[in-house]
């Protein structure tokens, strides 16, 4: 279960409005109605609060979509492995670490039905790993180079 669908039940259960949970929680209204649809991809610090407010154990957002497929969830010992294969170099455009900062990024992503594994991460610096997402958003993933190239091996 997502942590949107969560929030949402649990203040409808509570007969809270989105007001009502602004006042408890000190999170604005507008941000709790993205996040309930999933809009918003809220920090740690906001879940803590909604959860708080809501009287829901915090510990329970570990099981959500959230912490279950996110790219902060690859374990060091594969984003190790990762930038050792990648040479510690971005995919794309070439620059090395210490240089840049470096991340590890999703070829298909797993709200795609991409996986965890080695074949589907590569290493991307945070400016090439930022214009591929906008890229994405803007002309859908079958149009990324990086897609296309892992399906045509």
């Amino acid at each position: 279960m997502n942590i949107g669908r969560i929030i949402k039940q649990t203040r409808k259960n509570k007969k809270l409005t989105l007001r009502g949970l602004e006042q408890v929680s000190g999170v604005s209204y507008s941000q709790i109605s993205k996040i309930e649809r999933n809009e918003n991809k809220p920090s740690d610090q906001t879940i803590y609060k909604l959860f708080t407010a809501l009287g829901l154990d915090t510990s329970l957002w570990q099981n959500t979509e959230r912490h279950s497929n996110k790219e902060t969830d690859i374990q060091s010992y594969t984003r190790f492995l990762v930038l050792s294969r990648d040479n510690f170099t971005c995919q794309l455009c070439g620059h090395k670490a210490p240089d840049i900062q470096l991340e590890i990024s999703f070829i298909v992503s797993p709200n795609n039905g991409g996986t965890f594994i080695g074949e589907n991460l590569i290493t991307l610096c945070s400016e090439c790993n930022l214009g591929r997402k906008n890229f994405i958003k803007k002309h859908g993933i079958k149009n990324d180079v990086l897609y296309i190239n892992n399906n045509n091996r």
